[in-house]
């Protein structure tokens, strides 16, 4: 006998997995036994098409949400709205947003994060400012003021001036120092991005803190700074996550070094990090670089799990970066 709560925490393992294709699988089966969904399920399904990206799909939940009445969940508002961002769309959300009786923080993070993330920077910036002015929403999360930070990046603002405005409004944390982080790397300013790894307590660093600085010293082009960065983390007792091995790898890739990267992706299993399909990516990029087609091809041929179009993507620019394009 399996009841709502058991397919609605397997349809939750499966998103939470990064698989969402079997949890929208898992899903169709679900009704096909009769067993009606509820909210929870709903927020889990959005998610997971949320990952796919499909715009289509996303309507189709949308839908399924307002024909059973479960847009009346703040819940499932929100998980509508970030699932509509995730698929490049912004006008559906916000019209979602917009017809919310009751909204909380996450509805304003969906939408302001939803904005940002696809180039609307204008908006997010207006409603950004209009929830950091409101007394109802004095502690807004650190996803917020990302997305904010990342705005002002891209209205050509002087990122130096966003510190001072956060701490004028908010308590910094390592959270918020994380996102702050992530916004100088992006930016291209990594002196500033490692000064603030450094003014974060040595005890309140959490993974986030070095993966984005470790992500950072990748990006640009600074390998072996990564490698170090990582050995520094494990020396204070941090476990390395799958995050970790992807910022290591492509680290490794952009800058050549080949035995280190091999070194990282077998050292995985050691950390009890299984190997995702976008840690292949990152080592078939790498070899593909090096001119190591042959062991690049043989990597795609011996995975074990299901390869995506990132997989094959960089071995076809592997190719075509080293004249082999028929």
């Amino acid at each position: 006998m399996r009841d709502l709560v058991s397919w609605t925490a397997m349809i939750t393992a499966y998103k939470q997995a990064e698989q969402p294709d079997k949890a929208l699988l898992l899903f169709q089966h679900m009704q096909l036994h009769g067993v009606l969904s509820d909210s929870v399920t709903i927020v889990s399904v959005a998610s997971a098409v949320g990952q796919l990206g499909l715009i289509k799909r996303a309507k189709i939940v949308h839908s399924y949400a307002i024909c059973n009445g479960y847009l009346k969940y703040l819940s499932v508002g929100n998980a509508i709205i970030a699932m509509y961002a995730k698929c490049g769309n912004v006008s559906l959300p916000r019209l979602v947003f917009d017809l919310m009786e009751e909204r909380d923080v996450v509805s304003w993070n969906s939408i302001i994060s939803g904005y940002s993330q696809n180039g609307q920077a204008s908006e997010a910036l207006f409603l950004s400012e209009v929830i950091l002015d409101s007394e109802v929403y004095t502690n807004p999360v650190t996803k917020l003021i990302h997305g904010f930070c990342l705005c002002l990046f891209r209205l050509s603002t002087s990122t130096k001036e966003i510190p001072r405005f956060c701490y004028k409004r908010i308590k910094i944390d390592a959270n918020l120092c994380n996102a702050l982080m992530d916004m100088y790397v992006k930016c291209g300013d990594l002196d500033t991005a490692t000064r603030l790894f450094n003014d974060i307590p040595p005890t309140e660093r959490n993974i986030t803190s070095w993966n984005v600085l470790i992500s950072g010293y990748g990006m640009h082009g600074y390998g072996k700074e990564a490698l170090n960065l990582f050995s520094q983390m494990q020396q204070t007792g941090i476990k390395p996550d799958h995050i970790t091995f992807t910022s290591l790898l492509s680290a490794c890739g952009h800058t050549g070094l080949i035995n280190e990267g091999r070194k990282c992706f077998a050292e995985m299993k050691k950390h009890s990090v299984s190997p995702r399909v976008k840690h292949y990516a990152c080592m078939v990029d790498m070899l593909g670089r090096a001119g190591l087609l042959n062991q690049a091809f043989d990597m795609v041929q011996q995975m074990p799990i299901p390869k995506n179009d990132g997989v094959w993507g960089a071995l076809l620019l592997a190719c075509r970066i080293h004249g082999l394009q028929n």
